[in-house]
């Protein structure tokens, strides 16, 4: 090899590190810190900047898909309760077993509106982090470090574009960790008792990682007894909890539901590594100082091996959760400790380029310019220079109304105050699958804004994880392609379906030549302005054609007879946990939502039997079915407690 060779091997393997070094730690944002933080809380305020509250729709489209869900969830707390009975969704489903779903969370969301509920959250994670950073490092150096880890690409991202409900409480976990590890256990366990009322989702990923290295801790310093004592409020909660939840059908589908693709590679990925080795840093930099070596040792086991198996073997909760995780219990360790390498491998950890592209591929892009170092090392600089300069460039999107697509919506007619009428959507696969819809963002949006004009989407994404049979047998073969247009029609009939959204040629033409549907609205993306496509992830080319059961409408209430929500078609509504049917003696009706046992039916002084129907042979879901004693109302009631003690018989 010429001594040229060689030269020009050293500066492609020096402008390689340069630039991953760069690449992984964005550090010249920690400069603007202060700038982005204010600049979120803008972004975070409500009718900020220039976009009033009841216009917001999301601030990306990877938020937009779920924002819309997590409303629907707040405003189903305050209609049914927390142990009530959501009709409008996956074909009927309890909120009693869905214990992450917490009341205090979204009782809270739906009083303040998305953004100031968001804003609330993210103003008291940096008060939080300035009261533990002030408390180890005076109160200056405090204050400066929480604007610069609540002013960082990872924060600023969990708190806008990934902003789950629960992400606020994790403010109380830094503070919560600091309490245990100063001795302070019983104040320590009542700040987690605190976060498992407000949050089991929140609560979980930081308990499972921290929790058995602060238990051992706190039993080799002689604290365990007062740790017991503040952490009894959130162990009944949780107990409390777990009994609406283990009885129930949720935790086999969960554990179905919830194991990773086996197409995942088992080895980990350079930022997963990175992840835990920011976290093994500051772990163990705080235990150098404050001597917690056994506590640390098993805090660091308990957040490597979950880590690990959650991103390649079994799903236990999304990367931002995790990041929430480590970047709050970290904090925790060093702000005990005083550390100030462990704040520093926070801020790498904070700091790093994936959370400020969004993207992995970005990154890969950027790498991939290396083979060339010449001209490599300007594009990767000029590119990670252009991302900081923007930072953060997240801004809140207004919600779509343009005429098209509010024409579009408008065909799928309501049915009337207090009753439903259903659609189906053509379906190519499981949700995870490439072509399952032209978008999920659109989806998520259409089925919360059509809900709460009582228009129900009997196939969305509840309904085949709660009837995984029904899934996989009709749900995700609805199209021209997998099913009959025979087949079609007895889905849809046996769904209680009156309206059908395609989004292909062939379902279209099947439905309507073979399966009794006529075409009543089409929806021309190319038609949509730019800016509503992007924000729902729509192509620029397509169409969806929205379709109708072209059947004769029955009387007394001009209803289809074979797909409507109850059948035959009579006067019936529902409020709450009830669903009151103006019935005649002798008559029976066919209720078109999924069992449960905590149903009881009453006619005046009259127990009516609930019986069980199967629409499918090929599928697990049971409808329910009352015969009429008299003439009158016949009322059909959910109660919580007496489907608790059907399911122990």
């Amino acid at each position: 090899m010429t001594k040229s060779e060689g030269t020009s091997g050293w500066r492609a393997w020096l402008w390689a590190g340069a630039s991953l070094a760069i690449g992984i730690v964005v550090w010249p944002l920690v400069f603007k810190s202060p700038w982005s933080w204010w600049r979120t809380v803008a972004i975070l305020r409500p009718s900020g900047p220039g976009l009033a509250d009841p216009d917001f729709l999301a601030f990306h489209p990877i938020d937009a898909a779920a924002r819309g869900w997590y409303r629907k969830l707040a405003r189903d707390m305050a209609g049914v309760g927390p142990l009530g009975y959501v009709w409008d969704d996956g074909l009927g489903i309890a909120l009693g077993p869905r214990i992450f779903n917490n009341t205090v969370t979204y009782r809270l969301l739906g009083l303040l509106g998305d953004r100031a509920y968001l804003l609330a959250g993210y103003l008291a994670f940096t008060v939080v982090l300035a009261g533990c950073g002030g408390v180890a490092f005076g109160p200056l150096a405090g204050i400066l470090i929480a604007l610069a880890l609540a002013g960082s690409p990872l924060v600023t991202r969990i708190f806008t574009v990934m902003g789950k409900p629960e992400i606020i409480w994790y403010a109380l976990v830094p503070l919560s960790v600091m309490l245990l590890l100063d001795g302070n256990a019983a104040a320590g366990g009542l700040v987690w008792s605190a976060l498992v009322l407000a949050n089991l989702g929140a609560a979980a990923t930081p308990t499972l990682i921290a929790g058995p290295g602060l238990l051992l801790d706190a039993v080799l310093c002689g604290n365990f007894l007062p740790l017991l004592a503040g952490a009894t409020p959130g162990l009944a909660v949780t107990a409390w909890r777990m009994v609406r939840f283990l009885p129930s059908e949720v935790p086999g589908l969960l554990v179905k539901g919830q194991r990773s693709s086996s197409r995942v590679p088992p080895w980990p990925a350079w930022d997963d590594v990175f992840q835990a080795a920011m976290l093994l840093t500051a772990l163990f930099a705080a235990a150098s100082v404050n001597g917690r070596w056994a506590a640390t040792a098993v805090v660091a086991i308990s957040a490597t091996l979950l880590f690990y198996l959650n991103r390649r073997f079994f799903y236990f909760n999304d990367m931002q959760s995790f990041e929430a995780a480590f970047l709050t219990v970290g904090f925790g360790f060093a702000a005990s400790a005083a550390s100030s390498l462990a704040v520093a491998a926070l801020f790498a950890f904070a700091y790093r380029l994936l959370p400020l592209t969004g993207a992995r591929s970005a990154l890969e892009e950027r790498l991939y310019y290396l083979q060339s170092p010449e001209a490599g090392w300007r594009v990767v600089l000029k590119s990670l220079w252009n991302l900081i300069r923007r930072f953060p460039s997240t801004a809140p999107q207004s919600e779509p109304r343009s005429s098209e697509l509010q024409a579009f919506l408008a065909g799928l007619e309501p049915a009337g105050i207090g009753r439903a009428v259903r659609y189906l959507e053509e379906c190519s696969g499981p949700p995870q699958d490439v072509g399952y819809y032209p978008s999920r963002s659109f989806q998520m949006w259409m089925g919360e804004k059509l809900a709460a004009r009582g228009v129900e989407n009997a196939g969305g994404e509840l309904t085949p994880y709660f009837e995984p049979a029904l899934g996989a047998a009709f749900l995700h073969r609805f199209n021209a392609r997998d099913t009959s247009a025979a087949g079609m029609r007895n889905l849809c009939e046996g769904l209680g379906c009156r309206y059908v959204i395609a989004h292909t040629a062939e379902t279209t033409a099947a439905l309507i030549d073979g399966a009794g549907f006529e075409l009543i609205r089409t929806l021309e993306f190319a038609s949509m302005p730019p800016e509503e496509r992007r924000i729902l992830a729509l192509p620029a080319t397509g169409r969806l054609n929205l379709l109708r059961h072209s059947e004769p409408l029955a009387e007394p209430l001009a209803e289809p007879l074979s797909t409507s929500v109850v059948v035959p078609p009579c006067v019936w509504s529902r409020h709450r946990n009830c669903l009151t049917i103006e019935a005649r003696a002798g008559s029976e009706y066919l209720i078109r939502y999924r069992y449960d046992p905590a149903f009881q039916a009453r006619q005046g002084t009259h127990a009516v039997p609930v019986e069980t129907v199967r629409p499918f042979a090929d599928a697990g879901l049971r409808f329910m079915r009352v015969r009429a004693v008299a003439d009158g109302p016949l009322v059909l009631r959910y109660r919580w407690l007496s489907g608790f003690f059907s399911r122990r018989r």
